[in-house]
């Protein structure tokens, strides 16, 4: 995968069972605040089955609550920008920055990026993606 990114790209972060991540059972804007850039997954070109499948390899069934689905010109759209950074074992590595000189999203940013996202949650109990919501 070359380090150029696309806007018809989609980007998968995974949703943690993290607290400060949900309220009131569904993801907060907290999913995109992180001061070392919101970490991403690019699509490559893979389903959304093959993704959710590689997220759960790496970081086990019970670290893994749901993923967040959004396009790169969505993140473009919120003056944000979208680096290539791939790192051991994951070639398609990438992070959300809030410009080009600072890292972490504001929290208007992050507000917005949260209502352009499509979901995959993981349902526990056994095992299975539920609907994209």
């Amino acid at each position: 995968m070359g380090p150029e990114i696309r806007p018809h790209e989609q980007l998968y972060r995974a949703l943690k069972p993290t607290p400060a991540w949900w309220k009131d059972g569904k993801p907060s804007s907290a999913i995109f605040k992180d001061s070392k850039g919101v970490s991403v997954d690019r699509d490559g070109g893979r389903s959304t089955e093959e993704i959710v499948s590689n997220f759960e390899s790496r970081m086990g069934r019970d670290n893994l609550k749901a993923l967040a689905i959004i396009k790169v010109e969505q993140c473009i759209a919120h003056q944000t920008i979208v680096l290539h950074r791939p790192i051991d074992g994951n070639e398609y590595h990438a992070e959300i920055h809030r410009s080009n000189s600072e890292i972490q999203l504001t929290s208007s940013q992050a507000k917005k990026l949260i209502r352009c996202c499509d979901f995959v949650f993981l349902d526990q109990s056994n095992a299975q993606a539920l609907p994209v919501v």
